[in-house]
Formats: C-alpha cells, sequence, structure tokens
C-alpha cells in the first residue's frame, strides 16, 4: 500500500510539475494596429510610420496566426494575407506575408509587440517595393 501511495505522489508532483513548467500560449487574435515605426527603402529613403499605417486582423488556433494586413502603398489600399507561429516559449511570433515578406515580433505584453520586417530580393521585385523596418503595434481592445 505504501508503495502505491508513494507512486501516486510521484505521478501528482510530475503531472504538477509539468502543467507549472508549460509556457501560456498568448493571444493574438483581434485587431493590431501601429503605433510607431521608422522604414529605409532599398532606394536609400527614410520615413517614419503613422499611427495605425498598417492595420492587422488576426485569427489564431494554438500557436497557428492567420489573417490580414491592410495598408496604404501611395492611394491604393493594399490588403496582404499572413501567416506565422507564435514560439514555444512564447515571447516571439514568425509571420510571412503574401509576398514572402518576414515579420519578426517580440511580445512585450499580451496587447503590445515591437516588430521587424524584412522585404527583400525577388520579393522586393515581385512587390515592387523593398523595404526593412522596425514598428511597434498594439492589440486594439473592443
Amino acid at each position: 500500500m505504501k508503495k502505491i501511495s508513494l507512486l501516486l505522489l510521484g505521478l501528482v508532483l510530475i503531472i504538477g510539475t509539468s502543467h507549472v513548467n508549460a509556457t501560456a500560449i498568448p493571444d493574438l487574435s483581434g485587431t493590431w494596429v501601429t503605433t510607431n515605426g521608422t522604414s529605409i527603402l532599398f532606394t536609400g529613403e527614410t520615413y517614419d510610420l503613422a499611427a495605425e499605417t498598417d492595420i492587422w486582423n488576426l485569427s489564431q488556433q494554438d500557436r497557428i496566426v492567420t489573417g490580414m494586413n491592410s495598408f496604404y502603398l501611395g492611394e491604393e489600399l493594399v490588403e496582404e494575407s499572413l501567416t506565422g507561429v507564435i514560439s514555444p516559449d512564447g515571447k516571439t511570433v514568425y509571420i510571412v506575408d503574401k509576398n514572402g515578406g518576414l515579420y519578426i515580433g517580440s511580445l512585450d505584453q499580451n496587447n503590445s509587440m515591437s516588430i521587424s520586417y524584412l522585404n527583400t530580393g525577388e520579393v522586393r521585385d515581385k512587390a515592387g517595393y523593398g523595404l526593412a523596418l522596425s514598428m511597434t503595434m498594439e492589440k486594439k481592445t473592443p
């Protein structure tokens, strides 16, 4: 009986420890908007991003994120699909857009992230623009 009790106690401790070590997956679903940022084009031109330059509408299933990025390129509204994954530690999200550009987002809080974006090479040629940018986005509350 003592062996069974020790075995059960061991299982409870293992299960309890596993639960404590599991990293909670942050909820990125919803609308995210640019709060600020800086961009540099391959031509060398730099510019600051105004608030709400990019608007992301995201949905999420476990660590997989999908959605749409809406922004203006001149006077034209551009909508690009997004898909990505949240890292196992829950601190970074990696997202690619329809043209193959890469967003790397560091999750600062549950409602804020700092993003680095690269649009290079053939992607630049297909999209008609090449750039690198750094921006901060915040999750809008309903």
